[in-house]
């Protein structure tokens, strides 16, 4: 296999997650299933990238009924809601100047700009959220310079949050930002971070979807390529560990943030190494067959929070209908719909008619948001299990 950012051909498998039906799929009751394709990762023992062996089409993941909503969580929101102020008060864009949100989603993130700025989307699912677009611009496809070229615009902020590592050809996409980015602009974006997915037991983090599993090393290593400098990195909590980056172009004004860039890189050495993978699987099965093991007990059990990472978990834990009956789910474009494992998804309303002992939280990351919200199931004495980064069971406790 050739590397997608160095063009080499050392990869070596590090991960193997078996054959998987398209993780952010959620078929109808009674639908069949999407094909099954491999989830192995393999690294690049040149530059260091791990990232996905086989490749599914875009028009699989993102063109049918697309799954995810950034505005659904308060977590996620009010995390969006910090990370545009940091834009605004780095970046300053004056009134007229014009913003571009790769990956708009819902246009949750999009709508936090003031309207003083000419506001621009670029999203495939985007037509199915078409009604948030009000004031907006939306451009319903996949992003490149030639789409973006029509509208005669460059831009003073360009953001890619959670999909930079979604790209069949980052050094690529990379390179066509800088050709729409003004010329003292800044492009900002966030993604899980491998060094603290391996931390955290994250294995739910590695889908169809996500592509490429950056340290800072690749993610230097792109920019350099395509004209960039880092003026600021940091870490944060947000899908269970992220980067955030702020780049621009190299010849600007901008000042390079090169000691952080190599503290962090100083703190990356073991990920070349192929058996941290390992060790990171091992210590993933065994969160596993704790859940297994509960599993194992007949009690009443369903999922709470049908997504993309939690049909991974499930389908690499063979967690089907034969051992939970139902997924429950805020989202009601999915209720009706199934788990990648034929799990039936209901509304939280119908959940809460004849609720069962435990709830299984796919969506672990947003711990705390979901002991709070489901303080009254916790109360009537109900437990939530949280699979990952380590199997906890928690129950009611007075405050």
């Amino acid at each position: 296999m050739t590397c997608r950012v160095c063009k080499t051909e050392s990869c070596v498998d590090v991960i193997d997650l078996g054959h998987q039906v398209i993780t952010s799929r959620f078929p109808k009751v009674g639908e069949a299933p999407a094909r099954t394709t491999p989830i192995v990762l393999m690294m690049c023992q040149t530059c260091g990238l791990v990232q996905l062996r086989d490749l599914v089409a875009g028009s699989d993941m993102y063109e049918h009924m697309y799954g995810y909503r950034s505005g659904i969580s308060a977590t996620m929101r009010a995390h969006l809601r910090e990370y545009n102020d940091e834009i605004m008060l780095l970046a300053t864009p004056e009134n007229g100047d014009a913003v571009l949100d790769i990956g708009s989603n819902d246009a949750t993130f999009l709508k936090m700009y003031p309207n003083t700025l000419t506001r621009v989307g670029c999203d495939p699912t985007g037509k199915q959220f078409s009604a948030e677009y009000d004031g907006l611009t939306l451009v319903p496809t996949y992003f490149s310079k030639e789409v973006i070229a029509p509208l005669g615009l460059t831009f003073a902020v360009v953001s890619s949050i959670s999909m930079f590592y979604d790209l069949p050809d980052p050094v690529r996409f990379a390179c066509d930002i800088h050709s729409v980015l003004s010329p003292e602009g800044l492009w900002t974006f966030e993604q899980s971070y491998i060094k603290t997915m391996l931390e955290r037991n994250s294995f739910d983090t590695i889908c169809h979807e996500h592509v490429e599993y950056y340290g800072v090393r690749q993610i230097k290593h792109i920019l350099d390529l395509a004209g960039f400098k880092i003026v600021r990195v940091s870490l944060n909590d947000c899908n269970g560990g992220s980067t955030r980056f702020f780049a621009a172009k190299k010849e600007s004004r901008w000042v390079e943030d090169a000691r952080t860039v190599q503290t962090l890189l100083d703190g990356e050495a073991h990920l070349a190494d192929p058996k941290t993978y390992g060790s990171f699987m091992d210590r993933c099965d065994g969160e596993i067959s704790k859940l297994q093991k509960h599993l194992n007990t007949g009690a009443s059990t369903y999922i709470y929070g049908a997504s993309t990472k939690g049909n991974c978990l499930l389908q690499y834990a063979g967690i089907g209908p034969d051992r939970v009956k139902y997924a429950v789910e805020r989202n009601l474009q999915k209720v009706g719909c199934t788990t990648s494992t034929g799990i039936e998804i209901i509304s939280e309303e119908t959940m809460r008619t004849s609720p069962p002992e435990y709830l299984l939280v796919l969506p672990w990351h947003f711990k705390q948001e979901i002991i709070d919200r489901e303080s009254e199931f916790l109360k009537a004495g109900g437990k939530l299990i949280f699979p990952l980064p380590t199997f906890e069971i928690i129950g009611y406790s007075a405050k």
